[in-house]
Order: C-alpha cells, then structure tokens, then sequence
C-alpha cells in the first residue's frame, strides 16, 4: 500500500504520458512540493498497477477495469470503476484534485469527506460535437456515451468542493451548463512552464525546417482533429503572400486530410506537418506568430507557452455556441496578440497580414505577452487558494497573482487594432 500523501492530482491520461491535462497537473504538483505539501500525481493506463509494488513513486496509474463488451457504456461505468481503484489506496491527508470529470466523481464515492477541487474543466458535452460530422452523434451509441458525459460532468460540477475556471468566459459556461448548480465556483488563471527560446536555437531550426532566414512562420500546436480545425490555418495561408509559412506540430485523424486540402490549394510547399514533438521549444524559436483554429478551447497550453516564449499569438473571438476561446478574454484584456473572427474566411488572413507587415507591433505585442504570463499566470495563487479551503497551510512568497494582473491590467496600453 503506498504512502499517505497531502495532496492527489489526478489526470485522465497516462501520468507519464503527455497532454494539456498533464501538463497543468505536473506544474500544480510541482507548486505545491515547494510550498511544503507533499503530492501524488494518479493517471490511468491500461496496465496500471493500482497502487501495488513496493516503491512510493510521485506518479501512480490506475487501470479502471471495464469489461470490454460494455464498451458502449463506458462513461457510465469508468466513475466506479475508478472509485474501486482508489479505495485500495490510503486516501490524501489534505485533499483531491482532479482534472477530469471522471475522478471527480470517483474521489467523491471513494473518499465522500476528503475536499476535492475539479480543475479547470474543458466541458466534454460542449467540446465533443464539435468533432462530429454536422456536430451531431454520428451513430445511436455515440449519442448514448455522450449522454453519459453529460450526466458526468453535471455530477461532477454538483459535487466538487470548488471548481477552478481559467476565465470569466469559462465560469459563465459552467454557470449555463449547470443551470446554476455548482457547490462552489471560481476563476484563476493557471501556471505556465518557463520556456526558453534562444536566437541560436532559431537559426538551427529554421535551417532544419527548410525555411529561409526572411521567411514569416505561423506555429500551430495541437491535436490533427475537427475541433482544432487546422483546415482554417491552411485556408488562411493559400490568402497570404508567398513568404507565409505554417508548421503543424502534433498528430491526429485529420493529418492526410490536411496535407491533401494544402495540396490542393497549392501552398502545400509552405505546410510542413512534423507530427507530434516531445520538445516543443526548437518550434517556438522557429516562428514568428503562435494561431490557434480551434473551435472549443478554454484555455490552450500552445498560446499561453507561446506568450510566455515571447511571440505574438492569434486567437478566434468568443463567439457560443458556435465558438468556444478562452484566450480572447485574455487578449481583450491585457493584450499580447489579435482576435479574429472564426466565421468569417478573410479575417485570419487579415490578422496574419498585419502582423506579417508590422515587425514593430509583432515584437510589442510578443513583450506584452511575455510580462503577462510571467506576472500572472502563477500556480502558486491556486495552491493558496486550494490549501486555504482545505484548512492547510503552505509556504510561499510569491506575491499576490490578483494584485499584479490588476495592476497589470490598469497600466496596459495595448497596440492598436486589438
């Protein structure tokens, strides 16, 4: 039996894998160690160890056996599933973090009195249509998984201690989709890795890459599916001058169908589809302006790195149902890059074009981001927020994240056209 901890974080992927989820928990966990708190990152494989073996490893992997012929109903039986898993295990001393709806519920059978905090939720119910073709279930089993989902994540907002939102856009999506019912609801921005991008580094990856020294490069970081919808990224680029160049970092479903459509608008000599990257730093340096085309997301990890890298970024305007953009908050806000409208075909070529014209601006725009990130965006208020409704106490000198970004926010002058 392992170890009693203060602190669980949870993901629901491998936790020695890699993701967004991860991520975000891997840099909680971190904070909380140098705060003083002890911490044990859970995951789920499919050959997880549920806790046996004689070492107390940080990250631990479930496996949530589900008898495979219910395959059709897994979001139904994943949550007890998980629930039976945990109860092998000594609970957390403090407290329970999840980053997905299905621990949530788990922690909440398992261990009823040990506070729990769901982290950040990206809702599922409202992210998933999005990859559907017409955005509707795509045969009589996928609407009922998803009706498991929504059920889910409605019980897991109803049951959570606190829930953590990274932006007012993301608490109001919560409020609608509970109708109002969620125990305790809060927004605060999450952590970023420091990631370094050095000239050097550049050159080298540029020359690697192929790309000219002059050339004007757009990053694009993320899953090849229907709801990143590089597709748009590729449309954008067949609008804009010769020098435009666009690297796709990351694997999916979608990867041949993009190298076909930048074929057949005649710019698949300016797409270059690396796949999925372990070190994402080399492709920062590359690129002169991070994009997102994503439909739904609340708070992606690709533009707030590139922010913190320095680099101007381009995001779609929040726009539900049909649009879901959580870093337009941000950028409204204090500034760092351009809103554009998802919907309409000219306005990313319109917002690449400005960019790709206006060095000046661009490198504003990438200072602003940087001093953003780095004042704001700090996992240590979340550990004092999550320590205090836990009735713990942690060690930290970091100043107050609310006090800088309001400061920040008072005294930002953004660059025109944002």
């Amino acid at each position: 039996m392992l170890e009693r901890r203060d602190f669980y974080l949870a993901t629901y992927n491998d936790a020695h894998g890699w993701g967004g989820a991860l991520s975000s928990v891997l840099g909680l966990a971190e904070a909380f160690e140098r705060s003083g708190r002890s911490t044990r990152v859970l995951g789920v494989s499919r050959t997880g160890d549920d806790g046996g073996g004689d070492s107390d490893p940080g990250r631990v992997n479930l496996c949530p056996r589900v008898w495979e012929r219910l395959w059709r109903i897994r979001s139904w039986l994943t949550p007890g599933a998980l629930a039976r898993c945990l109860r092998r295990l000594n609970p957390p001393t403090d407290g329970f973090i999840a980053a997905s709806p299905f621990w949530a519920v788990a922690a909440k059978q398992a261990w009823p009195d040990v506070p729990l905090v769901y982290l950040f939720p990206c809702l599922l119910a409202n992210c998933l249509p999005f990859t559907w073709p017409r955005r509707r279930p795509p045969t009589f089993w996928a609407s009922v998984d998803f009706a498991g989902i929504r059920r889910l994540e409605q019980a897991a907002l109803a049951r959570a201690d606190l829930t953590l939102a990274p932006t007012e856009q993301g608490v109001a999506e919560i409020l609608e989709f509970t109708n109002g019912r969620c125990r305790r609801l809060e927004r605060f921005y999450k952590g970023v890795p420091e990631l370094v991008v050095c000239p050097t580094r550049r050159a080298e990856q540029r020359r690697a890459l192929a790309l000219a020294d002059d050339a004007f490069v757009l990053l694009g970081v993320g899953t090849l599916d229907s709801n990143k919808a590089f597709d748009a990224g590729i449309d954008a680029l067949a609008r804009t001058a010769e020098s435009c160049h666009l690297i796709l970092v990351g694997d999916g479903s979608e990867r041949d169908r993009l190298k076909s459509r930048a074929t057949r608008l005649g710019v698949s000599g300016r797409v270059r589809l690396v796949g999925a990257q372990s070190d994402l730093a080399p492709f920062y340096a590359a690129a002169d302006v991070v994009i997102s085309t994503s439909w739904y997301d609340t708070f992606p990890n690709a533009i707030t790195q590139a922010m913190r890298a320095g680099k101007a970024v381009i995001v779609p305007e929040h726009d539900p149902p049909r649009v879901y953009s959580g870093m337009a908050e941000v950028l409204r806000q204090f500034g760092g890059g351009y809103c554009y409208d998802r919907c309409l075909p000219e306005s990313l070529p319109d917002r690449i074009g400005r960019l790709h014209a206006d060095v000046k601006t661009r490198s504003a725009m990438g200072e602003l981001g940087r001093s953003v990130v780095e004042r704001c965006f700090d996992w240590h208020w979340c550990v004092e927020r999550i320590a205090g409704l836990c009735g713990v106490s942690v060690a930290t000198s970091v100043m107050s994240a609310q006090r800088d970004m309001e400061q920040l926010s008072s005294a930002t002058i953004r660059p025109r056209g944002i």
